[in-house]
């Protein structure tokens, strides 16, 4: 495996990691922007790790905690790059070894329903959790629904 270094995202891999997400056909949402991404930068319970080949962002993970379980989000990586598994393990391994920092003793994950992605999960240690289902709503800065 090449050198790849996973570390906590600067300020100026924040449009790469939004590059990132669209390579790989992430369908865009309303924190889709570098104004969201710089808020989980500042988060004390969040953060932004990034997987660098050299100076390129090649994978992305959003691990954060609540304060009762910690959830690691967009573990995505580029279409092209070609150790996948490789990289999307030490993403995910780096998102738990942040998470412990505050105790975690449960961590789960939005996967997609690839069967590349969920072989990187339960290779990870993960298991499928059957009962469980995501439900999204945006809401505007009022509270009110953006439609």
């Amino acid at each position: 495996m090449q050198d790849i270094a996973v570390r906590i995202a600067e300020p100026a891999h924040l449009d790469a990691v939004l590059d990132l997400w669209e390579a790989a056909g992430h369908s865009k949402s309303v924190t889709d922007n570098l104004e969201s991404l710089a808020g989980v930068l500042a988060h004390p319970y969040a953060t932004v790790l990034v997987a660098l080949d050299a100076d390129l962002v090649v994978g992305s993970a959003l691990p954060a905690w609540d304060g009762w379980r910690g959830t690691v989000h967009r573990v995505v990586l580029h279409p092209r790059w070609h150790q996948q598994e490789q990289t999307g393990s030490a993403l995910i391994a780096a998102a738990v070894d942040w998470l412990s920092r505050f105790g975690t003793v449960r961590v789960g994950a939005p996967v997609a329903g690839t069967a590349e992605a969920q072989r990187i999960w339960e290779r990870s240690g993960f298991r499928h959790d059957p009962q469980t289902h995501r439900f999204v709503r945006d809401i505007d800065s009022q509270g009110g629904e953006n439609s």
